[in-house]
């Protein structure tokens, strides 16, 4: 049997999570007080128990002239001993069907490894956006060369921001409260947001965090070819000697893939867009 998950079912969750995925108490009381009510979760019922579960976290997209609603598959798992039956499949055709019924554009996940994109593939997912992770190492910090400055944000000015950038044809937009989700689930590992201001008063936002002497920027509303002239404020500021940067591209690494409700064919000048994922 396969149904929509309750509050009831947060127990059985909350195991299912630690052992497909090994999360820490800390992160799952933060995702099912802030976040479950927020999202979709669809179960598969044997033997009386929960034997695997995704969650529909919704989202929206500009397509063509309006943002139409989307749903991000997020923590696909399944009990090691009723793998390789199939019921992943099923939940994942259920998920396909609840969102033509709800007018839909589609579902958008991450995978984790090549394996489950070539699984992924064989359910009808397409690829939908790539990233290319960029390193940057300053030569010299020089103050008098400074254009760039901290300020301080608001998360409402910070969702602001974001929908100024990624505005385009299938560019996919997060509520304040995904935001609010992404930012505490990414200081709970020693990172967060970051304010910026540029000196003809333009303000932007990164999201980060931080790992063996390494800033890791997950997103910026930053153009890339700024990006240069931002990476010497942040070793500085951070205290790091390198910054990576996740940046979308046309080509390069496989980030996320799509099974639209209707077909669909991307625009030549449009660059699909898909981040903050709950990786």
């Amino acid at each position: 049997m396969i149904r929509e998950a309750s509050e009831q079912d947060i127990p059985q969750l909350k195991q299912l999570f630690k052992v497909c995925f090994g999360d820490t108490d800390a992160f799952l009381d933060l995702f099912f007080t802030e976040y479950f009510p927020n999202t979709t979760c669809m179960v598969a019922i044997r033997d009386e128990r929960i034997a695997s579960m995704l969650f529909l976290c919704p989202a929206k997209m500009m397509d063509e002239d309006s943002l139409r609603l989307l749903y991000y598959v997020y923590a696909c798992g399944t009990l090691p001993e009723y793998r390789q039956l199939g019921i992943m499949d099923q939940l994942l055709q259920i998920s396909h069907a609840f969102a033509k019924q709800q007018d839909a554009w589609g579902l958008l996940l991450v995978p984790a490894n090549e394996h489950l994109s070539t699984y992924y593939g064989r359910l009808g997912f397409v690829p939908f956006s790539y990233s290319v992770k960029e390193k940057m190492t300053p030569v010299v910090y020089d103050e008098e060369m400074e254009i760039v400055k901290t300020c301080k944000l608001s998360l409402r000015q910070v969702v602001y921001i974001r929908n100024r950038q990624f505005k385009s044809h299938y560019q996919v937009r997060w509520s304040q409260k995904h935001i609010a989700f992404t930012i505490a689930m990414l200081q709970q590992q020693g990172g967060g947001y970051f304010g910026l201001q540029w000196n003809n008063g333009r303000k932007d936002y990164l999201l980060y965090e931080k790992r063996k002497g390494e800033l890791i920027v997950r997103e910026t509303s930053v153009e890339e070819n700024l990006l240069p002239w931002l990476t010497p404020l942040l070793c500085r500021h951070f205290k790091v000697i390198s910054v990576q940067y996740f940046v979308s591209a046309a080509e390069g690494d496989l980030f996320a893939m799509v099974k639209p409700v209707d077909n669909f064919e991307v625009q030549d000048n449009s660059e699909p867009y898909f981040n903050l994922e709950m990786a």
